[in-house]
C-alpha cells in the first residue's frame, strides 16, 4: 500500500536530486524547497515525491519516481494525489515543464497527454485545466 505523506519543511536531498534528475528543479544541499512537497513510500521504501507549487489560481505540478518504481504507475498515483490536493485549494489549472535536455522528455510528453495535459507550442509547457478531473 501506498503512502502519501506532506513534508513539514522539505529540503534537497541527494536522494530527492537522484530523483528529480532531469526536471530542472536545483538547490544547494539542505536547502529549504518551494511548495508544497509530499513523500511517497510503501513499506517504508522512498519511491517518489509530488509537488504543488501554486501561482494564484493555477499550480505547477512536480512528479518525481525513483527508478526502481518507474512503469508501475506510482507517477500516476502521485498525479492523482496532486489532483485532489489542487481540487481541495479551487485551483484552476495545472501546469507541468519538462525541460527540453530532459533524459525521459519523450515518455513524459507521452504521460501527460495521456493524463490530460494540453502542450504549449514550444512543448515545454503543459497545462491542464482541473475542472476536467473532477
Amino acid at each position: 500500500m501506498l503512502t502519501w505523506i506532506p513534508e513539514q519543511q522539505p529540503r534537497w536531498t541527494p536522494t530527492r536530486r537522484a530523483m528529480l534528475a532531469g526536471a530542472g528543479i536545483v538547490a544547494p544541499e539542505g536547502a529549504e524547497l518551494t511548495g508544497r512537497w509530499w513523500a511517497v513510500t510503501r513499506d517504508g521504501e522512498l519511491l517518489g515525491y509530488g509537488r504543488l507549487l501554486p501561482h494564484g489560481r493555477d499550480a505547477e505540478v512536480t512528479v518525481a519516481v525513483a527508478d526502481q518504481a518507474r512503469g508501475t504507475g506510482i507517477g500516476a498515483w502521485i498525479f492523482e494525489r496532486l489532483r485532489d490536493e489542487a481540487e481541495v485549494r479551487g485551483l484552476e489549472a495545472l501546469k507541468a515543464h519538462v525541460p527540453l535536455d530532459h533524459p525521459h522528455r519523450e515518455d513524459l510528453s507521452r504521460w501527460l497527454l495521456k493524463c490530460g495535459f494540453e502542450p504549449s507550442a514550444d512543448g515545454h509547457s503543459w497545462r491542464s485545466e482541473v475542472a476536467l478531473f473532477v
